[in-house]
């Protein structure tokens, strides 16, 4: 087994950045106890468990078989962050429709995923249900966001929905795969992608404290 070179071994770099943004997010999670929070928490346990997950695969030559087998179980994460952000962006403004939200999303993505294994199996273009499914999920977040900010003027949504789109480029980017650039090393679209994807997390952690100073404000 041996370590790749650029630009995969920078995607495996970005991939291990997001993971740790995402675990400095749970700390900051730790004793909210809320149900808004314990959905940030499967969040960010999701994008950690697959940028560690990206990490990996990205940093070291696998067998084919192997590989084949990460990139088949990478998007279930993924699957479950875009379904429980949806459910956020009910959850901390309709608080009543919290749980029938998260069984219908929960089921989209256990049958989104259902499908991917199908399409694998199938010897088809697999990724692109995971592809799909997370536009639905982002459209929905931003949809949610968008509309709680207009109502209300909370900052917190805005930073939520900054959040969001920002990410739309880096997945325009990241579909299209045809990025190559050199900034001292090669790098390619995961890079930006990922690089992107931290920001994400960073305006989401900043819209969350937002989040919690507007409600501390709220109950004075």
């Amino acid at each position: 087994m041996h370590f790749t070179v650029p630009p995969e071994m920078f995607t495996s770099i970005t991939d291990l950045i997001d993971a740790i943004a995402a675990v400095a997010f749970l700390i900051v999670l730790r004793r909210d106890k809320s149900t808004v929070a314990r959905l940030w928490k499967v969040v960010m346990l999701s994008l950690a468990i697959g940028g560690i997950m990206g990490f990996t695969v990205h940093l070291l030559e696998w067998d084919k078989a192997v590989e084949d087998v990460v990139w088949v179980i990478l998007p279930l994460p993924m699957c479950i962050a875009c379904s429980m952000f949806s459910v956020v962006s009910i959850a901390d403004v309709f608080p009543r429709k919290t749980k029938p939200t998260l069984i219908f999303f929960s089921s989209l993505c256990g049958l989104s995923y259902a499908g991917l294994i199908a399409l694998f199996f199938a010897g088809k273009k697999f990724l692109v249900i995971y592809t799909f499914y997370a536009v639905v999920c982002v459209l929905f977040s931003a949809a949610m966001f968008g509309y709680s900010f207009v109502k209300t003027k909370r900052k917190s949504y805005m930073l939520y929905l900054l959040g969001i789109l920002v990410e739309v480029p880096g997945g325009i980017v990241q579909a299209k795969r045809n990025l190559y650039f050199t900034f001292i090393w090669k790098m390619d679209f995961n890079t930006v992608y990922h690089l992107i994807l931290l920001t994400t997390i960073i305006l989401f952690m900043a819209g969350y404290l937002h989040s919690r100073k507007e409600k501390s404000a709220e109950s004075r």
